[in-house]
């Protein structure tokens, strides 16, 4: 069993975008996050909530879900843009929610998501 804080960091460690999740008053212990890869980015965000919160929806009032730059999204996004947010928001010098990664270690080209090639 997770708490609601774990839950919204195993989120953002697979998905790559942050959840702000409200509980109902009784609800205080969670099972984990337990997806094994991250969605796809074709996903809208509606998607992505009907498919992989459907187990805790008996537990959670709301569920905001975060652009890189904090506010709460009023539309229903592609996950690819929503991940792009992320990155447009540590590019800017604005994303302060992890430590600056250190650089790769091995010759592989890192690409946005939205440059890859299928």
């Amino acid at each position: 069993m997770a708490t609601l804080e774990q839950i919204e960091r195993q989120i953002f460690d697979r998905e790559g975008f942050r959840v702000r999740l409200v509980p109902f008053a009784n609800a205080t212990r969670f099972a984990s996050y337990a997806f094994p890869v991250m969605a796809s980015n074709a996903w809208r965000v509606s998607e992505w909530k009907t498919g992989r919160l459907a187990g805790y929806l008996a537990q959670i009032r709301s569920i905001d879900v975060l652009r890189g730059d904090g506010t709460r999204i009023r539309t229903d996004l592609r996950l690819g843009a929503l991940r792009d947010s992320y990155f447009d928001a540590y590019e800017r010098g604005t994303l302060a929610l992890a430590p600056v990664p250190a650089p790769p270690s091995d010759n592989v080209v890192h690409m946005r998501p939205s440059q890859r090639r299928p």
